[in-house]
């Protein structure tokens, strides 16, 4: 009865995550050029633990990113899907993490937790 109760609990509450937008080779750049601020996520299927944990902070962090002045758009890519993507931008490893402005990459600089993500990006305004 205790785990059905929690079921129902756990559907009843929506989630504070928000899904990031998933881009591919042929979506990635055109998208990159036309937001003015853009912080992507480049992770692979196979990376669990580590791709998971920055994928949960930067949906943590996704409502208050979009609010800021210019709005921080979140999208990820698959880089084994994306294989051309991930060559373009030099990604080396996974999970990565790049900023972008008008479609102009830079390293993010900052902590990788949602409170540091929202704190980065206000300073970079």
């Amino acid at each position: 009865m205790q785990v059905f109760a929690l079921f129902l609990l756990a559907i009843a509450i929506p989630s504070a995550w928000a899904e990031l937008l998933q881009l591919d080779d042929d979506s990635f750049a055109p998208y990159a050029r036309s937001q003015p601020v853009m912080l992507a996520l480049f992770s692979a299927p196979w990376c669990k633990e580590n791709c998971d944990t920055l994928r949960g902070e930067l949906q943590r962090a996704h409502d208050k990113l979009r609010q800021l002045d210019p709005p921080v758009h979140v999208v990820e890519v698959d880089v084994d899907a994306s294989p051309n993507t991930k060559e373009e931008v030099g990604i080396q490893g996974v999970p990565g993490l790049k900023l972008y402005r008008n479609g102009q990459p830079s390293m993010y600089r900052g902590r990788r937790d949602a409170a540091n993500f929202v704190f980065y990006m206000e300073l970079m305004s």
